[in-house]
Parts: C-alpha cells; sequence; structure tokens
C-alpha cells in the first residue's frame, strides 16, 4: 500500500472527528500523487458542494425497514453557509433523533459532502451496540474494504424526475473478516453508496442491507436525498 492510500486512511480513521478527517482526505492525495482508489476518491476527496448553486439546505431521509417491525425514519440534514474564499463552505449537520448517540460539530470549511462520513459513524456505532465489538474495528474494517475491495460501476439512474449519469459503489467490509463469526448475520452486510455529480452535494442514495438467512428477514437502511433548498 502506497504512502499517499495510507495516510488517506488513517486520516479517515478518526472519521467521528469529521472536520478533520474531511480536509486530511482532501490532503492526502495531491497532485501527482499515486492515486487512491476510485471508491475512496468519490466517497471522501470529490469537491461534492461544488455543485449545489443557491442550495443552503440539503435533506436526506433515513429509513430504516427490518422483518415484523414498523419502519423508522429520521432526517439528516445539511446547512450551508456562504462560499469561503478557497470555494469550501461551512456546514452544519442536524439530525431529527439523537437516539444512537450521534452529534456532531458544526464543519468551518467542508469541500466533501460530511453526510458519507455522518451515516458511517451512525453505522459503525449501531454496529459496535449490536456486537460488542470495537468501533475502531469496524472503521478499519470499511476503510480497507473501500480501499481494496470495492466495486465502482457508472450507471444511469433516476434523480428529479430525470435520467443523471451515477457512480455505484459496493462493498462487503466484513466478508473476509477473522471476527465474521461473532457478528451473526451481520457478517456478510453490504454496502451501496449511489452518487451523481449532477445531484447537489452528490450523494442520492446511501444503504446497508442485512440478510438472516436462518429467519428469512432483513434489516435495511437506505438515506436518500428528498430536498435541496435555497
Amino acid at each position: 500500500m502506497n504512502r499517499r492510500r495510507r495516510q488517506l486512511l488513517q486520516l479517515l480513521a478518526a472519521s467521528c472527528a469529521l472536520p478533520a478527517a474531511q480536509a486530511a482526505a482532501q490532503a492526502a492525495a495531491p497532485a501527482g500523487a499515486s492515486p487512491v482508489s476510485a471508491a475512496e476518491n468519490d466517497l471522501f476527496v470529490a469537491d461534492h458542494l461544488a455543485n449545489v448553486g443557491d442550495a443552503r439546505r440539503l435533506v436526506y431521509e433515513l429509513e430504516r425497514t427490518e422483518g415484523g417491525r414498523p419502519p423508522e425514519s429520521e432526517r439528516i440534514e445539511l446547512r450551508l453557509g456562504e462560499p469561503n474564499a478557497d470555494g469550501s463552505r461551512p456546514v452544519r449537520v442536524q439530525f431529527s433523533s439523537t437516539a444512537h448517540g450521534l452529534s456532531l460539530p458544526d464543519i468551518e470549511s467542508a469541500r466533501g459532502n460530511p453526510v458519507v462520513l455522518a451515516f458511517l459513524e451512525r453505522d459503525v456505532r449501531i454496529a459496535q451496540r449490536v456486537t460488542g465489538g470495537q468501533a475502531a474495528h469496524f472503521r478499519r474494517r470499511l476503510r480497507m474494504a473501500l480501499a481494496d475491495d470495492a466495486t465502482v460501476t457508472e450507471i444511469g439512474t433516476e434523480f428529479g424526475g430525470r435520467q443523471v449519469r451515477a457512480r455505484l459503489i459496493m462493498a462487503t467490509p466484513f466478508a473476509n473478516d477473522l471476527n465474521r463469526a461473532r457478528y451473526g448475520a451481520m457478517a456478510d452486510k453490504s454496502y451501496r453508496f449511489l452518487l451523481s455529480p449532477e445531484v447537489p452535494g452528490w450523494v442520492v442514495e446511501l444503504r446497508t442491507l442485512v440478510r438472516d438467512a436462518s429467519s428469512g428477514t432483513s434489516i435495511n437502511e437506505t438515506m436518500r436525498l428528498v430536498e435541496a433548498r435555497p
């Protein structure tokens, strides 16, 4: 693994510290350096907020469905400030519920969309609570899967009643985890990230899926952009 990629992965290890992680991810791939993976670049390095236009609020809806239970949902809202001199933006991330203990600091200069790391950090904390495992281990598995094993496919998708070009990133971080026997159905958990440079903030949909073969049930968590407004 080259030095630049190692730096990026180490910095994303602290994904709960969103401002530092995002700024560091941007700095970890300067011109002329060996490139990070396509998945890493699209999720953590790309300038997602360059295309928001006049939008000052990006609103995402996160829905959780679990076999036999009523769906649960919450909203995640990004409040964008005026651009800084370097093109970055101040951002506030607000969850409609703090049921999973996720409260994020304001970001003074974001370029990437912080909702990506917010979604992943929320996922890590739930995994820690459900399995009793270590958050640092789950973050590390996610990082390594995105660096080495994720697939990236160019596709078309519909958004806002129109067709847009998009990138579908897929990963199964725990498939080869030596600790997978401890995780039950979560061992084969899949991650699906749908991003489009034609959609404000790039994030069209982020999704995780757990299928429990023994019970025939599944847990699906899906976050989608539902509104971009001034």
